[in-house]
């Protein structure tokens, strides 16, 4: 009775957006024919735009890219608007999607290099972009280089003409907040977060990041085309210093950021909000002073709402849905023998005969003239947990990160399930099934912790859709003890749970073998004893190959099978727990050559 209940007011919730919707648009739509005067129905007209404008810059701004070349997309679809209007007489509606089409033809070119570049690098890079594309258009002759061109009008009154324009652009921008809706609630959009909050974890969920990012510019580029062909046709004439400015770019860019990324809501809000405010103030302190007051406006936004307006609704939302956190009790650190020594109780050995799931074969890895690992050879065999254990900087996570696809090893082979993954992507790792944690814990912070782990299995674990993802994500929640906490924002969890967090990430993709870099790390006691029991169960349950990186020596007794020991990158010592911490080279590596003497 209780579910049905809920039911029917999500139900009645979700009816009443609608009608709100419904009647808004409906009013907007009826203002041109209500005598509204020219002035208002051009700063709709205006409002509509950047509204559209933001909502596609955001496709890609989402994903954590901040792009200042958008005017050369919104420019491309003006000028194609403009040359197919005025040379060939194509219907004037029609030419705007072959505008929007031009400009992401001119994004598939630029993107695949351009996005590989992360930060500031890629914002200078499209910035640079942008005014290339300025240059050019201003010194090719059938451009109308310096002079633009001229646009022929609406064949209606002029009244008419501003009446279908605004309706034309109030369409335009409907369809383009529809497309970043189903985009933000898509497998592409939860991509896009992914990449957003930790692009290098993202890939060991087998996301695409190049892919995903690339389709999200194509498509942003498309739609500022179009709205820049509206736009060309609504002014009558374009000029490469008005449809390539860059203040355009800048513009949408403040209006999204000021609403906020994280979702199709905030674009929308902050176009509404700044538009607004920018008109008033131009009206009322003049432009210049106007210009001031505006970025004073955003820096504020930035400092202390640096997710936007709508971040801060969002965050306390989110923070309502869970209980608070209890407080961890001070517990007596677990102590971790500098050599593995005969008090640490060994685990069960059992039958080494397993297929060999992992292989590699004289590993090295260069870092200029570092050498990192060198000529390492290593099996990992199929229901087996294997420790790999060794002094700091031995170049124990340079192997994970080469295993993994971080780095490209420099010499040697690796291959997994009999297939060569030497030079394989760590997407395209991650999707052949085999899954890790990192040395220092890495979560999407700003995610809750069902959705973290349900990335994973949208994407590397082949959920049908986000509702099949969660269901997956809630049984992994429950094997690893989060239960609970679903609800809660990752970044608010305590170490030991967010230690489980990214062991139930790096599940979700249903890995065959599970890397686990230190996550024993920085845990009491009990912790320690918990975790073991869960590595322990990953195998004997799940069925998972285990391969890990540990310095807790009762951590590594209680749980692994065979030890491989690196020093200096080299392979040094292999075999059973307890004939490796009886290896004098072993001792050597640990205390050196004198303590090892007096030991």
């Amino acid at each position: 009775m209780e579910s049905i209940k809920k039911l029917l007011k999500i139900a009645s919730n979700k009816t009443a957006v609608i009608v709100f919707v419904v009647a808004l648009v409906l009013l907007l739509a009826s203002i041109p024919w209500m005598g509204t005067k020219a002035y208002y129905l051009s700063f709709f007209f205006l409002m509509f735009m950047y509204v559209a404008l933001a909502e596609s810059w955001n496709i890609i701004g989402s994903a954590g890219y901040l792009s200042l070349g958008h005017a050369a997309f919104f420019g491309i679809g003006a000028y194609t608007t403009a040359l197919l209007l005025s040379n060939l007489g194509w219907t004037p509606f029609g030419t705007a999607p072959l505008g929007g089409l031009m400009a992401a033809v001119f994004a598939l070119v630029v993107g695949y290099p351009c996005l590989r570049l992360r930060g500031p690098y890629f914002t200078l890079v499209t910035l640079v972009l942008n005014m290339s594309v300025l240059i050019v258009v201003l010194n090719l002759g059938w451009t109308g280089a310096a002079t633009g061109l001229w646009l022929p009008t609406l064949p209606y009154k002029p009244a008419m003409s501003r009446s279908v324009f605004y309706e034309v652009m109030l369409l335009l921008m409907l369809i383009v907040i529809f497309i970043a809706y189903r985009v933000e609630n898509s497998r592409l959009g939860k991509g896009l977060v992914a990449v957003r909050e930790d692009e290098d974890m993202a890939v060991t969920l087998g996301i695409n990041a190049t892919k995903v990012k690339l389709q999200a510019f194509i498509l942003s580029a498309f739609l500022t085309g179009v709205v820049g062909g509206i736009y060309a046709y609504y002014r009558t004439y374009v000029h490469p210093d008005i449809m390539f400015d860059v203040d355009i770019s800048i513009v949408i860019v403040l209006m999204a950021l000021f609403g906020g990324t994280q979702s199709w809501v905030g674009p929308v809000l902050g176009a509404v909000v700044l538009t607004g405010v920018s008109e008033l103030l131009t009206l009322n302190v003049g432009s210049e002073l106007a210009r001031l007051i505006y970025g004073l406006l955003f820096v504020i936004v930035i400092l202390f709402l640096p997710a936007g307006l709508l971040g801060l609704f969002k965050r306390r939302r989110k923070k309502r849905k869970a209980e608070p956190q209890p407080v961890e009790e001070p517990g007596e650190v677990q102590a971790s023998p500098a050599v593995p020594g005969r008090e640490c109780q060994a685990a069960v050995v059992r039958s080494n005969d397993g297929e060999v799931i992992l292989e590699g074969k004289k590993v090295s890895k260069k870092f200029g003239g570092l050498q990192a690992l060198y000529e390492v050879d290593f099996q990992v065999r199929e229901g087996e947990i294997l420790g790999l254990i060794g002094p700091n900087g031995a170049g124990k996570t340079t192997l994970f990160n080469v295993i993994s696809g971080f780095h490209r090893a420099s010499a040697g082979t690796i291959s997994f399930k009999g297939m060569d993954i030497t030079r394989t992507s760590s997407y395209r790792i991650a999707g052949l099934g085999i899954g890790r944690t990192f040395q220092i814990v890495k979560f999407f912070p700003n995610l809750t912790v069902l959705e973290n782990v349900a990335m994973g299995s949208l994407y590397g674990g082949n959920a049908r859709n986000l509702e099949d993802a969660r269901e997956n994500s809630s049984e992994l929640l429950e094997f690893c003890g989060l239960d609970l906490k679903g609800d809660f924002l990752a970044s608010d969890l305590i170490l030991a749970d967010k230690k489980r967090l990214e062991v139930a990430r790096a599940l979700s993709i249903k890995p065959s073998l599970l890397l686990l870099d230190e996550v024993f790390a920085g845990l009491n006691a009990t912790e320690i004893n918990d975790a073991v029991e869960l590595v322990n169960r990953i195998r004997d349950e799940m069925g998972v190959t285990v391969f890990m990186i540990e310095h807790v020596m009762t951590a590594v007794m209680g749980s692994c099978e065979r030890l491989i020991v690196i020093d200096y990158g080299k392979k040094i010592a292999e075999g059973l727990p307890r004939e490796v911490a009886e290896n004098p080279a072993v001792i050597e590596a640990y205390l050196g050559v004198e303590d090892a003497a007096i030991t």
